[in-house]
């Protein structure tokens, strides 16, 4: 989870014209080896000072950093769930006219974001910072006495700051000292502070972000209620609407999705019960990404997720499920609002609870989660929107048996109290961007379990050759291109 860990950060300096051989992988195929809340929003963090003390999370266990595919789906996964919710009529309507022409809004919305998620190259610096934050992102004590790694030291407090920025045709991304907010779309700022709390224990606290352009916050989320709108409608009417007015997006989505079945089930209540299936086929991706198809092969096969959402009275308001190289997603909508899966409508909750588990397949060992839960509240403030989850129960670990052993205490503290938070936010800024940020915090407590993940982790991510992340990035950034495209075309007069 931690930002810099993710994806498109191991591309080689702007100036460098050949690809980088790091500690992060080489070029080859893949094989086996051996109750309702309030919610008070702060800004993200500067470089110092740290954010707030009540705003970070415990994490002394798995992050996204650990397991290299959670990290890639969450970033790719997330551009095609954004492009495939834009992607039809009712949702690209949601961008008003309030500040700026639709098209003008939307067209920065999406470049902005190929910009950022697309290929990127590292300077000098954090190419050579990276290899080690990737290694011992769950062993910090490895890390914090070096001084050679942090571009400002503060009292006990050790920060990385990058910008993201456009230089000349290329995306870089710079460690600095200091890192203004981001003031133009694509632009980008991250920031990692690590200090340590007790003996053997450590914080990390990061914001990453990037700015979007000037469409409002109420305009991003009010995307997913004209998708909402737009659902409900036969499948048949949908597929040959998206088809015809986004051609671009789907053509460059298609080259690694299929989409298996869509239906729309209109009910008499005035409902719609809506049930998709989209396959990931990375045989469409082998011819142009052979290195990304082969990483797709190996580790996305074995991964299985589940995810539903629940209201307090244990009603599901809908479920996402992975598995198979196949994405399914069951909703219900009436009059462009979520809806509980089964019985009468009713408003949305100010609150619903998200229950998940997870199983991966690295090297040869299966591990993952059950019983994974956590509270989802909105973020409904004046130039904010979006969702805070608050982790506050254990949940099940599925370890090898010998692993099981070790002793687990440290896996059980990021769930005492008042449990671990991640936030998710569109939100104005002073610069006159609206910049989407994602703040966590994570307090890694060392043991010989947390080592052993982290071990596992690194090894896991030596498989992510440079070349399989350029090719998804350049993916992702296509798809971004494409519905800015489609966007500009389909609300221009």
């Amino acid at each position: 989870m931690l930002p810099l860990l993710g994806s498109n950060q191991d591309s080689p300096a702007p100036e460098a014209g050949v690809l980088p051989v790091t500690p992060r992988g080489t070029v080859r195929k893949f094989r086996l080896r051996a109750k309702r809340e309030s919610y008070q929003h702060h800004s993200p963090p500067s470089t110092p000072p740290l954010p707030r003390e009540q705003h970070f999370l415990e994490v002394s266990t798995v992050s996204t950093a650990s397991f290299p595919l959670l990290s890639l789906l969450r970033r790719a996964g997330g551009a095609v769930i954004l492009s495939g919710l834009a992607a039809c009529g009712s949702a690209i309507g949601a961008f008003g006219v309030d500040r700026g022409q639709p098209a003008d809004k939307a067209d920065a919305l999406f470049i902005a974001l190929a910009t950022r998620f697309g290929v990127a190259y590292r300077d000098p610096r954090f190419e050579a910072i990276r290899p080690r934050m990737v290694r011992h992102a769950l062993t910090p004590s490895r890390l914090y006495p070096d001084t050679t790694i942090w571009t400002s030291i503060s009292g006990d407090v050790r920060t990385v700051s990058v910008a993201g920025q456009l230089v000349g045709d290329r995306y870089a991304l710079a460690a600095q000292a200091a890192v203004a907010p981001p003031a133009r779309p694509g632009e980008s700022r991250h920031v990692m502070h690590l200090r340590p709390i007790a003996p053997a224990v450590y914080r990390w606290d990061s914001t990453d972000e990037v700015a979007v352009g000037n469409v409002s916050p109420d305009e991003i989320m009010a995307i997913v209620g004209g998708l909402i709108v737009g659902a409900e409608q036969p499948s048949e009417r949908i597929q040959t609407e998206y088809r015809a007015e986004f051609p671009r997006t789907t053509t460059a989505l298609s080259k690694l999705f299929v989409l298996d079945s869509l239906q729309t089930t209109p009910a008499d209540d005035g409902s719609t019960a809506i049930v998709l299936a989209a396959r990931v086929d990375a045989a469409r991706m082998r011819p142009v990404a052979p290195h990304f198809a082969d990483y797709l092969d190996e580790y996305l096969k074995p991964l299985r997720i589940d995810i539903a959402l629940i209201d307090q009275g244990g009603r599901s308001w809908g479920t996402v499920g992975v598995s198979r190289n196949t994405v399914r997603l069951r909703v219900r909508v009436h009059g462009g609002t979520l809806q509980p899966l089964s019985g009468i409508t009713s408003d949305q909750p100010d609150s619903l609870r998200l229950r998940a588990s997870f199983f991966a397949k690295v090297l040869f060992f299966n591990v993952g989660a059950t019983e994974i839960v956590a509270d989802v509240v909105p973020v409904r403030e004046a130039g904010a929107r979006g969702w805070s989850l608050r982790f506050r129960r254990e949940p099940r670990w599925h370890f090898p048996l010998a692993v099981g052993r070790l002793l687990r205490a440290t896996l059980r503290r990021p769930f005492a109290g008042d449990g671990t938070r991640v936030e998710f936010i569109a939100q104005e800024t002073q610069t006159g961007q609206t910049v989407l940020a994602r703040n966590i915090g994570i307090v890694v407590q060392e043991s010989a379990i947390v080592r052993w993940i982290g071990g596992l982790g690194a090894t896991a991510m030596g498989d992510l050759s440079v070349l399989a992340e350029q090719e998804k990035d350049r993916f992702v950034g296509d798809v971004f291109r494409a519905l800015a495209e489609d966007s500009r075309a389909f609300l221009s007069p």
